[in-house]
């Protein structure tokens, strides 16, 4: 009776040992990036905040995103990439000013987890 009572126990220890303990992958599937300007068109040498809004399912992220702003002028000139400020609530903003008119190119790289978004947000800077 003692073997079998033994058995049993070994059978229920390997049996908890057999479950998957992997960890299981999260994807970052529903990530959206929503890049607004303020003003929304730019004055020459005026101050203007970019404001990247980053949401996985609907939930502000605010922690695990890796954001950078890549700033390009349309005629294909690049000016730079800038690591923006966490603001909180999802929101990640930089400001900047321009020193000439034309249109510019703001793309965002957001990365989280295994997911990658580039939206690309166009600035109108006049005189």
């Amino acid at each position: 009776m003692r073997k079998f009572i033994l058995l049993i126990v070994c059978l229920l220890i390997l049996a908890g040992c057999s479950a998957s303990d992997e960890p299981k992958a999260t994807k970052a599937v529903g990530l959206e990036v929503n890049v607004k300007s303020n003003p929304k068109d730019a004055k020459l040498l005026e101050p203007v905040k970019i404001i990247a809004t980053v949401t996985n399912d609907g939930v502000e992220v605010s922690e695990k995103a890796e954001v950078m702003f890549e700033l390009i002028k349309k005629d294909g000139a690049t000016l730079g990439s800038i690591n923006p400020e966490n603001i909180g609530n999802g929101k990640y903003q930089i400001e900047t000013i321009f020193d000439e008119e034309g249109v510019y190119q703001i793309i965002s790289h957001v990365s989280l987890e295994n997911a990658h978004e580039m939206p690309i947000h166009e600035i109108n800077v006049s005189p």
